[in-house]
């Protein structure tokens, strides 16, 4: 059976509040030489970032907007994919932006070799710099085996531009939809690392390119740089997530060396939490944050072995004293 298909891809944008990057972003997504549509998922704005988009629609082809009741990004996300009508989709998030042309390669590339998904380099975007993403660890162009895709998604010390974000990916929407691969929508954050998980899980056959086409901007304001107990209960969610797709990957049978580092990276984020929970003088989410970080302490030390210095740090963190090997 021939898929029918109204739009080669579908590009789907969450949006909350955007009216500072919002058209920055629709215009840089735009800029492709292949039939796009651009799905939009306003999640209950209370700015003007519906008239921004209204505005636009007037003036571009291929913009759709919905407005929902507020759910989070993963919701907003499922129902993007729910409303999409490309044989392929990606995601973007509402203060970032894509090179020209970006996805008419890519896609191009993804016919020929028939793949299910392909992955994408990226930078990271400040108001006074852009630095691109490198890993230290070579990539095959193709990969085959889905707990390469593990290793390559989740051991950031070796692989910082392959990443587990869902932004620089291009997914096959039958791929995802064969195979019941949808968002977390209990999470308010850390709903990326579940779904690479579960496409990872599928075996998917890969595409990979470490040319940087997708911009991260890094806002000054975001909520990794703002305490308040909502930004802190969302981040918080990422360990959530973490837990959640370590016990599915061990469920899956994938090797304990590939989860391990999924652990370290666990470790790594309940350690910023307690940095910040430290300065309110929050007893019990310190406790329970070092909770956390004891649950996977060995792995996080047997991984960092080479640098005592982030042991002894976690270790002045918790009270204890430094790991020895």
């Amino acid at each position: 059976m021939i898929e029918q298909v109204s739009y080669d891809i579908s590009i789907i944008i969450p949006v909350y509040n955007a009216k500072k990057t919002i058209e920055r972003c629709i215009k840089s997504v735009l800029e492709q030489e292949c039939r796009i549509e651009v799905v939009i998922v306003d999640d209950e704005s209370k700015d003007n970032t519906k008239e921004i988009i209204e505005r636009l629609q007037k003036k571009y082809d291929g913009i759709r907007y919905y407005y929902k009741k507020n759910g989070g990004v993963a919701s907003a996300r499922n129902y993007g994919l729910c409303k999409a009508n490309g044989k392929y989709v990606t995601f973007v998030d509402q203060d970032d932006w894509l090179e020209n042309n970006t996805y008419s390669s890519l896609i191009y590339e993804m016919e020929r070799a028939n793949a299910d998904v392909y992955v994408f380099g990226y930078s990271k975007d400040y108001d006074d710099k852009s630095i691109q993403m490198k890993n230290n660890g070579l990539i095959p162009d193709i990969i085959s085996d889905s707990q390469d895709i593990i290793k390559y998604a989740f051991y950031r010390e070796e692989y910082r531009n392959f990443a587990a974000f869902v932004w620089n990916k291009i997914f096959r929407k039958s791929f995802l939809m064969n195979n019941n691969i949808y968002f977390d929508e209990s999470l308010k954050r850390g709903d990326d690392v579940i779904f690479t998980a579960m496409v990872s899980l599928s075996n998917p056959y890969t595409l990979y390119n470490s040319k940087n086409y997708y911009h991260y901007y890094q806002r000054t304001d975001s909520i990794t740089h703002t305490y308040t107990n909502e930004n802190y209960n969302r981040l918080k969610d990422i360990l959530l997530g973490y837990e959640k797709a370590i016990n599915m990957l061990e469920s899956g049978g994938v090797s304990m060396m590939y989860i391990d580092y999924m652990k370290c990276f666990y470790v790594y984020h309940a350690s910023l939490l307690l940095e910040w929970v430290n300065k309110q003088n929050n007893v019990d989410e310190r406790k329970y944050l070092i909770g956390c970080i004891r649950k996977y302490y060995e792995q996080y030390c047997a991984q960092n072995f080479k640098y005592p210095e982030r042991i002894e740090r976690i270790d002045n963190l918790i009270g204890q004293k430094t790991y020895e090997k």
